[in-house]
Order: structure tokens, then C-alpha cells, then sequence
């Protein structure tokens, strides 16, 4: 565990701020794996109609796409700052907003008997259901990213 001070302008150090947005990537990368799990067994299930299983992937593939998009700036090697780390913020309540929306489609797709027949349905939907108890928490860092949004530091807490 790091203790994460905060520099004179009240924002996270460089190194702090590096492994706040590798955490919150790779958090959302790993939940929204869960979620794609269930998303793929709608998928071959084929209960849903192919508008409902289009739209569960669509959801699912966009916020890849959005975590994607910001571990991509990782890759450049050049050094992290506050607006990578407001994108990462971004991305994981995105992220954790389509998993809410999404698991519960998936399991209304699949039926009841999958959900009561099988432990690794329910187990998917209540792990992926836990990226929102990873800190930050949104009550915690919103202050800070509207702060950020109107051109201020990024303050979180």
C-alpha cells in the first residue's frame, strides 16, 4: 500500500499519478472482462433477439475501445500527467456505468434456469459488479474531475 501525498498545488506526484491511471485501466479491463463472459455466452446462447445481443456487444466493445484509447498514451513512453489521469477516471466510471447497465441484460438474456443452473453466471455478474467498491470512489473524485473539466487541477478527495 502507497500513501499518496500531494503536491504544493494539492495534485498527485508524477509516480503517484502513473500508477493511479495504470491501476484504473487495468481495474476496467478486468471487470469489463467479466461482463464479456456473460456477454459472449448471450452471444451464443442466442436466446436474445440479434437487436439486444448487437446491442449488449456494442456496449461492451465501446468501453474497450475507450480503455483502449487511454492505454494507448501509456505506450508513448512520454510521462503521465493529470489529463491522462482525468481520461483514466473517465474511462473506469464509463466503464463501470456499462457493466451496470449491461450484466443485468445479459442475465435477463440468458434466462433464469442458466442463472440458478449454472454458479459461473452468478459469480461473473457479482464479480463484475465490483469495480465501483475500487477506490476512487465517484463521490470521491468528482469534485476534482469537474475542477479538471473547467481547466483547474485535478484534486481528488
Amino acid at each position: 500500500m502507497i500513501r499518496t501525498g500531494l503536491g504544493e498545488d494539492r495534485t498527485l506526484d508524477p509516480i503517484q499519478t502513473v500508477g493511479f491511471v495504470w491501476f484504473e485501466l487495468l481495474m476496467s479491463a478486468a471487470y469489463l472482462g467479466m461482463a464479456s463472459a456473460l456477454a459472449e455466452r448471450v452471444l451464443l446462447a442466442r436466446r436474445a433477439s440479434a437487436a439486444e445481443r448487437a446491442a449488449i456487444l456494442v456496449e461492451l466493445e465501446s468501453a474497450m475501445g475507450g480503455i483502449r484509447g487511454a492505454a494507448a498514451v501509456v505506450d508513448t513512453g512520454r510521462p503521465l500527467g493529470q489529463d491522462d489521469l482525468l481520461r483514466a477516471l473517465v474511462v473506469r466510471f464509463s466503464t463501470q456505468d456499462t457493466i451496470d447497465r449491461v450484466v443485468p441484460r445479459c442475465l435477463e438474456a440468458l434466462g433464469g434456469m442458466e442463472y440458478v443452473s449454472t454458479d459461473d453466471t452468478a459469480y461473473l455478474a457479482a464479480c463484475s459488479a465490483a469495480l465501483k467498491f475500487h477506490p476512487p470512489s465517484r463521490r470521491w473524485a468528482a469534485e476534482g474531475m469537474c475542477a479538471a473539466f473547467a481547466g483547474g487541477p485535478l484534486v481528488l478527495g
